[in-house]
């Protein structure tokens, strides 16, 4: 089975799209930042690669198009992404606005270990010496609208990002807040009050 080998990515660098909006260039900066702290192996940020090859490619570039790697992030919606994992190459791109930054977090997660316990503890474990099989994914997570009622969510926008709650912050740097149409339910959908004997009561589900 072919692999990724971190060790080996010391020489790579991180590229982004120079029009690449503001959840895009934050997503590579988290990058950046928990495979430093991972790894040991601290990646620069440009907006141009060569070619394809060596590079971390977070969102789309121009670099993945003269590579021939075509991603279609029109059936991704505002939040689903695709991942490639080779031997040479990463490429993590999702639609907009948070598709990217979402993705960045989800390969943290299960390919690096991270976890974000709490806004001021991530904990990261020693990943320099990690093998990441190779493989593509595309991931469109199930529910929309995602809103916990937790305190720390709502003082920490950073940290209600790097969870995935997509209702809590207009700051475009972070995939700005979902917009809500309706996603009011009832009980009486399940529940009839007329079997329960009891009125019943909207509720917003997350």
């Amino acid at each position: 089975m072919s692999v990724l080998k971190i060790s080996e990515m010391r020489d790579w660098d991180i590229v982004i799209d120079p029009e690449a909006i503001p959840a895009e260039k934050h997503a590579a900066q988290e990058f950046q930042h928990m495979l430093g702290k991972s790894a040991g192996v601290f990646l620069p940020i440009r907006n141009s690669g060569e070619d394809a090859s060596d590079h971390v490619h977070i969102g789309k570039s121009a670099a993945l198009t003269e590579g021939n790697i075509v991603i279609d992030t029109s059936e991704l919606g505002e939040e689903g992404f695709h991942v490639i994992i080779r031997e040479d190459l990463l490429a993590i791109v999702g639609g907009r606005p948070r598709g990217t930054l979402y993705g960045v977090y989800q390969f943290l997660e299960d390919e690096l270990g991270v976890r974000f316990l709490t806004y001021d503890h991530t904990h990261i474990p020693d990943r320099s010496e990690a093998q990441i099989a190779c493989r593509e994914y595309t991931y469109k997570p199930p529910f929309s609208f995602r809103w916990s009622y937790y305190k720390e969510n709502s003082e920490h926008p950073e940290f209600a990002a790097r969870l995935r709650v997509n209702t809590i912050t207009t700051d475009e740097r972070l995939g700005a807040r979902r917009v809500r149409t309706s996603s009011a339910t009832r009980f009486t959908c399940w529940f009839p009050s007329a079997s329960t004997g009891r009125s019943t009561r909207s509720i917003t589900p997350w």
